[in-house]
């Protein structure tokens, strides 16, 4: 996985709470030049590996943010990663809450 690095102005977009159809809400924030994720991931931070799909630092998730075509943030998926079963995707909406 290569990691690439995205200006802080791209990054902005993606900060805010997601809900989780289980009530299982992830956080996105910036942190000076990187997002990081804070809920049912712990804290932690994320590494882009294109415009859209970020990993865990320590690669147990994937997230892919879903745009609109106007470019707004709509939605997010979690992709947990795990050796017993296939990865658990969590499907998130935006909240209006930031």
């Amino acid at each position: 996985m290569k990691s690439i690095e995205l200006p802080v102005e791209s990054l902005a977009q993606y900060a805010g709470l997601y809900e989780a159809p289980r009530g299982e809400n992830v956080r996105i924030a910036v942190d000076q030049k990187q997002l990081t994720a804070s809920g049912s991931l712990g804290n932690v931070a994320l590494v882009a590996t294109s415009a859209t799909t970020f990993f865990t630092t320590d690669g147990a998730a994937q997230i892919d943010f879903a745009q609109k075509q106007n470019g707004e943030i709509e939605a997010l998926t979690v992709r947990r990663e795990s050796s017993i079963s296939p990865p658990d995707d969590e499907n998130c909406r935006t909240s209006p809450t930031i």
